[in-house]
């Protein structure tokens, strides 16, 4: 495994994919802030003259993470096209199975790749609330934890990366099918709905519904279990994949 982590830790970092998507994500995460931050203060100054006051831990933060999250939903399909897709056309994937190296030793060792990209990510994305921090109040429990929840969800959405990259040879193709799955499981998640039975249902299939809890800081164990088991269910999904396509030669 440490061998396909290393292999793909260099095919990030050695080209610009891994340093542009950081770019991005910082860009659209900084600018995102930015308004929050000036939204912030008009709502201050309305506070200051007698309006309701704003707590900045209690909304701002919450609703920062919450943009984080869907964020991640659009740029890691970006992050895992490549993964398994790339491999498959250069004809590396067959290569892989010559070597001494188990199925679950190459999708995890590609999985704990993306990861770590996944957590510079989301960990230069937090040092702008260490800038916060300097005119606010920040409860770091409540960023944490909801850094927590965004990191399980990366782990999860590179999970169903992996299996969407293993189905095709194109990344075009591997990324389109990781949007349409991600998005999918992102609808399923219906805030203002009012149907009980489908909530019961459905809701809690969503991706995005896990969050809530979290990103208040509250450690709900059904939430973690519930991205531990999407993650791991999409890796078997992988291994099975490629196991299949190794036995059908």
């Amino acid at each position: 495994m440490g061998a396909i982590f290393y292999r793909e830790m260099k095919a990030y970092f050695s080209s610009l994919l891994a340093w542009s998507l950081i770019a991005a994500f910082l860009a659209v995460v900084g600018f995102f802030m930015l308004l929050g931050m000036m939204q912030y203060a008009e709502i201050s100054a309305s506070a200051m003259q007698g309006a309701m006051p704003y707590n900045i831990n209690t909304y701002f933060i919450p609703s920062m993470s919450n943009g984080i999250g869907l964020f991640l939903m659009f740029f890691m399909p970006l992050l895992t096209m490549r993964i398994f897709a790339e491999d498959k056309r250069s004809g590396m994937l067959d290569l892989l199975f010559t070597y001494p190296l188990s199925d679950w030793a190459i999708v995890l060792g590609k999985f704990w790749a993306t990861m770590v990209v996944v957590a510079l990510m989301l960990a230069f994305s937090s040092l702008s609330y260490i800038f916060l921090s300097v005119y606010c109040t920040v409860e770091w429990p409540i960023v944490l934890s909801g850094y927590l929840s965004l990191l399980l969800m990366g782990a999860s959405m590179a999970a169903i990366g992996l299996f969407t990259s293993s189905l095709s040879s194109s990344q075009l193709v591997a990324s389109a099918l990781n949007y349409g799955a991600l998005l999918l499981m992102w609808l399923l998640y219906i805030p203002d709905s009012r149907d009980a039975v489908y909530t019961a249902l459905f809701g809690k299939l969503s991706i995005m519904s896990h969050t809530e809890s979290l990103l208040k800081g509250v450690l709900n164990a059904q939430d973690i279990i519930y991205y531990l088991a999407v993650t791991i269910f999409f890796l078997y999904l992988t291994v099975c994949f490629i196991e299949s396509r190794k036995w059908r030669g």
